[in-house]
């Protein structure tokens, strides 16, 4: 169910206005991630250098703020795009 929410989050994000140029598709079917909140979206970019990041590995770890509920479209669409990468997709 929260997958679910978090595809239809980002996919609501996308439609908002977030886009890019180019875009490849995830290779990966399956990931093992962990995830490491942050409290706020400052926190993050204080860690990251941007909105959340994703680094490769076994599990790969995704860094982003934490989401303050199932509304918080903001913070879930930024997990969702780390996980896309976790996944193998790739962006401009």
């Amino acid at each position: 169910m929260f997958l679910a929410a978090l595809v239809l989050a980002t996919s609501a994000a996308l439609a908002q206005g977030w886009k890019y140029r180019s875009y490849k598709e995830p290779a990966r079917e399956k990931v093992c991630v962990q995830v490491m909140w942050r409290a706020t979206e400052q926190e993050v970019v204080d860690t990251c250098g941007g909105a959340g990041c994703w680094y490769k590995g076994e599990p790969s770890l995704i860094i982003a703020p934490r989401p303050k509920d199932f509304n918080d479209s903001r913070a879930i669409y930024i997990l969702g795009h780390e996980l896309l990468h976790a996944l193998g997709a790739e962006h401009d």
